[in-house]
């Protein structure tokens, strides 16, 4: 698969994911979404835009990995303070 049918389908996920994100935020009630739980999100959308940028516009696969594990660390680290702070 070259790099652009991988391009392409980064796109089509990538509104995909922001259409869920959307959807779930209005789906869900405005209390129960706290604004710590948009800055985790943030930072993983950031480092997932930062690490296709890598990977495709610079050609920097290893960093363009090693940006791309941001992404589930950010999320579990979010995880983690959600679920300490309501305890």
């Amino acid at each position: 698969m070259n790099q652009g049918a991988i391009f392409v389908y980064g796109i089509f996920s990538l509104i995909f994911l922001i259409g869920g994100i959307g959807f779930s935020l209005r789906e869900m009630r405005m209390n129960n979404f706290r604004i710590s739980d948009y800055f985790f999100l943030a930072s993983a959308l950031v480092g997932f835009l930062l690490a296709n940028y890598l990977w495709f516009y610079q050609g920097e696969e290893f960093g363009g990995i090693f940006v791309g594990i941001w992404v589930p660390s950010n999320l579990a680290l979010g995880l983690y303070f959600r679920i300490i702070s309501t305890k």
